[in-house]
């Protein structure tokens, strides 16, 4: 399928990528030309080669040009240098986990896999030749590679894609080009309520994806712009997607009607051929995924994974005979304080329904002698100030389970993934060898080291 959708790009004017930041376009008659000389200088590469990669049309020619060559790749970051990993991979594609719930590990898949998702979700959000989308997130990211990358390669739809991030200019942007869809993160959501939005948009279709949106973003959001954002759930164990929210706003406003009273949003039904399961067969636990995108096991690990534990714990519900899923977080982010089990999502729900303001920070659990493991919270220093200690203090004013006993004061970047995702576990590690033996009792401890 590349190869023949790059060929039908050849003698195409069409534009296909817009670098808005430089305000440089190439059609997609460009792109191929540069896809082939790309794949004359590359030639077949033997053990795994790590591209370095940008959001730039040269990065995407560069991914195409290994995949069409059939070369194992891994996607690193633009700091790395190109190099050669003479090891045995198995497979056409390695991605590394975010390592937000623990050690980093290397996941195979297969073209032909990344090609089945990709094509699902085009199909699933009416990505067409006629539509210009934005890419955002960085494209080393399965998020952009998969389904603002490769989707709109495959069915040619025009492609927007800043080579630097820049939210003051999101708008402008959307309103310059038609950008008419778009996928973004939770913290770029965040970023936009915090700015002023147009008071009409032809954006219609905005994904959030590579972690939980909160509910009181996904609100402000819808009446700042009228944009009902779409939630969608995935892993890298199985390619991208598999579940989404339903393209039409007047279906997709029903269902979070109808769902109004959980604490947290759906992330939609599971997608064309895609099983999700809960492994102990009751109501709510760990789900397992069967899809014909699945990986195909780790690096160093033969054994192909037909069914993906995932780590995530949620429940599903019903609705017009379809099943509606819900995430309520990791299962080893579970927090065990005293005899309740707590989850960070719903903490941070309440802690942010129980402050003014914006706020950046994630919650985290921590061994602790007295609670068996008490609740702690990261806050960035950038949001920091004497207001907002004094709001934090009078939480365990408000609710007993849930206020934070530990307050991190640190550099946020420091403890999230590329996309943002809070590394949890790491944080944890950090803070319990200094914190086990302390007896918070009813206190707020602030840590601002």
């Amino acid at each position: 399928m590349l190869h023949k959708t790059l060929e039908s790009y050849k003698d195409s004017r069409d534009i296909f990528v817009v670098n808005p930041v430089t305000q440089t376009s190439h059609s997609k008659q460009q792109f191929y030309n540069m896809a082939i000389h790309r794949m004359s200088n590359i030639g077949h590469v033997n053990g795994v080669s790590h591209v370095p990669v940008s959001n730039t049309i040269e990065s995407m020619a560069d991914i195409l040009a290994h995949a069409l060559l059939g070369n194992t790749i891994q996607l690193s970051p633009p700091d790395r240098d190109h190099v050669i990993e003479q090891i045995e991979a198995d497979c056409d594609l390695l991605v590394g986990s975010s390592g937000s719930t623990g050690f980093s590990k290397r996941i195979r898949l297969t073209w032909k896999n990344c090609i089945v998702n990709s094509m699902a979700m085009a199909r699933l959000m009416g990505a067409n030749s006629n539509n210009t989308h934005m890419l955002l997130m960085p494209l080393h990211h399965v998020n952009s590679l998969f389904y603002s990358f490769m989707a709109s390669f495959i069915v040619g739809q025009r492609v927007i894609m800043p080579s630097r991030p820049d939210i003051l200019s999101f708008w402008r942007w959307v309103e310059e080009y038609d950008v008419r869809s778009v996928n973004v993160s939770p913290t770029i959501v965040r970023y936009l309520n915090s700015r002023n939005a147009p008071g009409t948009t032809k954006l219609s279709t905005v994904i959030s994806a590579s972690a939980a949106l909160k509910k009181k973003d996904h609100m402000t959001f819808k009446e700042k712009t009228g944009i009902d954002i779409i939630q969608g759930y995935g892993l890298s164990e199985a390619t991208n997607f598999s579940t989404v929210m339903p393209l039409d706003s007047e279906l997709r406003h029903e269902v979070n009607q109808h769902f109004s009273d959980e604490p947290v949003l759906s992330v939609g039904n599971a997608l064309p051929g895609h099983e999700i399961t809960i492994a102990s067969g009751e109501s709510q636990g760990e789900l397992l995924i069967k899809s014909p995108s699945n990986f195909e096991g780790y690096l160093g690990d033969d054994a192909q994974r037909m069914l993906v534990a995932t780590g995530d714990v949620g429940y599903s519900k019903m609705f017009k005979g379809k099943h509606f899923w819900f995430l309520k977080g990791r299962t080893k982010e579970i927090i065990k304080y005293r005899d309740e089990t707590l989850y960070p999502q719903d903490i941070e729900q309440w802690i942010q329904e129980n402050l003014e303001g914006k706020i950046e920070f994630f919650c985290f659990g921590f061994e602790n002698r007295s609670d068996g493991e008490s609740i702690g919270i990261l806050v960035d220093t950038e949001t920091w100030n004497d207001t907002l200690e004094n709001d934090i203090k009078s939480l365990r004013h408000k609710g007993y389970a849930y206020y934070p006993r530990l307050v991190m004061v640190r550099d946020m970047d420091r403890h999230v993934t590329a996309t943002k995702k809070p590394k949890r576990l790491h944080t944890a590690q950090q803070v319990s060898p200094k914190y086990q033996d302390l007896s918070f009792g009813k206190k707020i401890m602030i840590d601002t080291v």
